[in-house]
């Protein structure tokens, strides 16, 4: 069976470490995975070729390869929210990783310890209301009961992802934005819908082409759907001669 690979994507919710291009900083959940070389490792033991990419970084191939998106667009700026809030950046078709891997640290616009842009911070929130909840998978069962909640948290976050999808925009000049991450598809549209309007209010005298902001159809999925696509998108890529 290992022939009829072309190797194993691994996303990893960390970003590369200075002067280690193959060691991650990962989440505290994931300690045991922070400054080792996981490539080397993973791949010494599945005996095949591994690619290791940032969680939010396949977030964004995969969003990439959606169908609404790949026939329309060369450069896409996605924002993934999770535990964390990540970005990932298409430029031209390929993936772009920066000078050091870490293109679309976003998080470190949002210090820790400070309401953050994320799904973690939602669900925060809900326990703090009460809610027994553990997980983002259970956020969506609480849309009606908790939607005064919610509803200033959409708009306490869109203004806060204005800031990112500005900035980010600025510099590469997407075709579109995506909003994905393991939330409910009803908060991510609100999102997606709110933050387009402040955009547009925003830039209201410029004349130049503004990006969609789009909401991802597929969500937490994406992470693990830009893993298995990352060996695929290395060696067809365009800067690859793919």
């Amino acid at each position: 069976m290992r022939g009829r690979f072309l190797g194993v994507g691994v996303a990893v919710p960390g970003y590369r470490i200075r002067g280690h291009r193959n060691h991650r900083q990962v989440v505290d959940r994931l300690s045991g995975w922070s400054d080792v070389p996981l490539a080397e490792m993973l791949g010494d033991v599945l005996g095949m070729a591994v690619w290791i990419e940032n969680d939010a970084t396949a977030a964004a191939l995969a969003e990439f390869y959606q169908k609404d998106i790949i026939g329309l667009y060369r450069s896409v700026l996605v924002l993934f929210l999770g535990h964390g809030i990540g970005a990932g950046l298409i430029a031209e078709r390929d993936l772009f990783a920066g000078e050091h891997g870490n293109a679309g640290e976003v998080g470190r616009l949002f210090p820790t310890g400070q309401p953050r842009p994320s799904g973690i911070d939602l669900l925060h929130l809900l326990q703090a209301a009460g809610e027994a909840i553990e997980s983002l998978s259970e956020i969506d069962a609480l849309q009606v009961r908790q939607a005064p909640l919610i509803a200033d948290w959409i708009e306490r976050v869109a203004r806060q992802l204005e800031y990112a999808v500005i900035t980010g925009t600025v510099w590469l000049d997407p075709g579109a934005v995506v909003i994905s991450g393991a939330l409910p598809l009803a908060i991510l549209e609100r999102l997606a819908v709110r933050i387009d309007h402040l955009v547009a209010a925003r830039d209201a005298d410029y004349r130049g082409e503004i990006p969609k902001v789009h909401a991802s159809p597929i969500g937490s999925s994406a992470v693990v759907i830009g893993a298995a696509l990352a060996p695929i998108h290395a060696v067809t890529a365009p800067s690859n001669g793919g």
